[in-house]
């Protein structure tokens, strides 16, 4: 039983087709989207379940990494005003490379709780 294909086989309007050229709606895999995405035509209306790239945003070293990126760029661009509306996330700090930064840290705030999770591997 795939209770997601249940769900969507009886939502009004929703039908499975059998045609590969004829979806509006495709649940595929991570293996599915690397080897088919820069192959496959995909018009405006289209979703697919994954999007290409995904783990810049799932896994949590490449999100702050694109998070303190995407600050520097509204900082010379828009200034840092505007650049310190991106401060909605913890200060973090990647291991081993950014040890010495984290150090820094710890020492001026040692009362702070940390959170450390393994790359990768976050639960």
């Amino acid at each position: 039983m795939n209770t997601l294909m249940d769900v969507l086989r009886h939502r009004p309007g929703w039908v499975e087709v059998k045609d590969e050229g004829e979806w509006d709606f495709y649940w595929c895999d991570v293996s599915w989207l690397r080897e088919n995405f820069d192959h496959t035509y995909m018009g405006e209306h289209v979703r697919i379940s994954h999007f290409r790239n995904h783990y810049e945003l799932t896994r949590k070293n490449y999100m702050v990494k694109n998070l303190k990126r995407f600050r520097k760029q509204m900082e010379r661009e828009a200034g840092k005003l505007e650049a310190a509306k991106c401060d909605f996330f913890p200060k973090t700090f990647e291991m081993p490379c950014e040890y010495h930064l984290f150090v820094e840290e710890f020492r001026k705030n040692p009362g702070i709780t940390w959170i450390m999770k393994p790359v990768s591997a976050q639960c």
